[in-house]
C-alpha cells in the first residue's frame, strides 16, 4: 500500500511539473524577439498578408486564450502546423524522433554494460594501476565534450582507419525497412534482413559511443564510489568471514546495494540525452530532431519549437518518475519517508 501510495505522489507530480513547463516553454516562445508571421511569409509579403496568417496563427488573440486553445489541442494529438515544413508538427515529430530515441537507447546500452562493470572493477582493484587508468579514463571522459569526442571518432575510425561510416544511419543507397518502431535496428531484425542490420549497427557505433562518454563516465564514479561505501558496512565483513568466494560478495552482496545511486546516475543521464544528443547529431549528420529543431528555432516556428521541447521535457519526466517508481521499489526507505511526510 505505501508503495503505490510512493508511486501516485510521485506520478502526481511530474504531472504538475508537465503542466508547468508546459506554460514556461509557451510563454517563452511567445517573447521571444521576431514576428513569425512575418519570418514564414518573408520580408516581400503585404501587411494584410502577415495579418491575415497571425489571425490564422491565433497570434492577435490573448495569451491566456491562445495557450488555453494550444493545450485543448494537444490533449487530441494535435500539435499545429509547422510553418517551415507546412503540416503538422505531430507528423514531423514521429519522422525524427525514432532517429534521436534510437541513438540515446544505443548509447544508455553503453553506459550501462561498460560504466557499471568499469566502476566495479575499479572498486575491487582500488589503488592498484588497473584503478589509476578507469580514473583517468573516467575523468576524461567527463571533462571532455560530447562533439570533441566524435570529431576524434571521425577523424580515426572513419578516415584514418577506415573502420566505420560516420555520417547518416544507412549507407547510401540502402533502403530502409518497413517502418514498425522506427528504430532501424529492430525494424530490420523483425524482418529478418541481417545485411541491413548490420549496416544499420555500424553507422550507429561511433555516435553512440560518443554520445555515452560523459554518462559513461559519471556512472564509473559513482559505482565505484558506492561499491567502495558498501564495503565498509559490517554485513561485507559478516559475509567474508564465512569464506564466501570474493567474486559472489562483489556481485551479490555489493553490486546491488551499490546499485540504487548507480540507476539515478543513469536515469538522469539517459534523460539528459535527448537535449544532449543534438551536437552529437550534427556532427555526424544523424537525421534526429537536433536539424529540426535548430531550424524551428531560427526560423521562430512556434508550433515545432514548443513540440521539439515538450518532447524533451516529457521523456525527462517520464525517465526520471521511471527511475523514482524502482527506487522506491530497491530501497523501501525511500516509501516510507515519504509516507512519513
Amino acid at each position: 500500500m505505501r508503495y503505490l501510495t510512493h508511486v501516485f505522489r510521485r506520478t502526481g507530480n511530474a504531472l504538475i511539473v508537465l503542466v508547468g513547463l508546459s506554460i514556461v516553454i509557451f510563454l517563452i516562445s511567445r517573447v521571444l524577439p521576431g514576428d513569425p508571421a512575418r519570418m514564414a511569409l518573408g520580408p516581400y509579403a503585404t501587411e494584410e498578408q502577415v495579418r491575415h496568417l497571425r489571425s490564422e496563427m491565433g497570434l492577435d488573440r490573448p495569451l491566456v486564450v491562445q495557450y488555453v486553445r494550444y493545450v485543448s489541442n494537444l490533449l487530441r494529438g494535435d500539435f499545429g502546423k509547422s510553418l517551415v515544413s507546412e503540416r503538422n508538427v505531430r507528423l514531423d515529430l514521429e519522422a525524427h524522433l525514432p532517429a534521436t530515441a534510437e541513438l540515446i537507447v544505443v548509447t544508455t546500452l553503453w553506459i550501462v554494460l561498460l560504466g557499471i562493470p568499469l566502476g566495479a572493477l575499479s572498486a575491487v582493484k582500488k589503488d592498484t594501476w588497473i584503478d589509476h587508468a578507469i580514473k583517468a579514463f573516467t575523468f576524461t571522459a567527463v571533462v571532455t565534450p560530447g562533439f570533441i569526442v566524435g570529431i576524434a571518432f571521425q577523424l580515426l575510425f572513419g578516415y584514418g582507419l577506415d573502420w566505420l561510416p560516420v555520417t547518416g544511419r544507412l549507407s547510401p543507397g540502402v533502403l530502409p525497412p518497413e517502418r514498425v518502431t522506427g528504430f532501424l535496428l529492430v525494424d530490420s531484425a523483425l524482418a529478418r534482413d541481417w545485411p541491413l542490420f548490420r549496416d544499420a549497427l555500424i553507422h550507429i557505433l561511433l555516435p553512440s559511443l560518443a554520445l555515452s562518454f560523459a554518462g559513461m563516465g559519471q556512472t564509473i564514479r559513482i559505482t565505484r564510489s558506492s561499491m567502495l561505501d558498501v564495503e565498509n558496512r559490517d554485513f561485507i565483513q559478516v559475509v567474508r568471514s564465512y569464506g564466501v568466494p570474493e567474486r559472489l560478495v562483489m556481485f551479490k552482496y555489493m553490486l546491488k546495494p551499490a546499485f540504487i545511486p548507480t540507476l539515478q546516475v543513469i536515469g538522469l543521464t539517459f534523460a539528459s540525452l535527448f537535449g544532449n544528443a543534438f551536437l552529437i547529431e550534427n556532427v555526424f549528420s544523424w537525421p534526429g530532431m537536433a536539424k529540426y529543431g535548430v531550424t524551428a528555432l531560427l526560423k521562430k516556428d512556434l508550433n515545432a519549437l514548443i513540440g521539439v521541447v515538450l518532447v524533451i521535457g516529457t521523456a525527462f519526466l517520464v525517465v526520471n518518475l521511471v527511475v523514482d517508481v524502482l527506487m522506491g521499489f530497491l530501497d523501501p526507505r525511500l516509501r516510507l519517508k515519504g509516507a512519513a511526510r
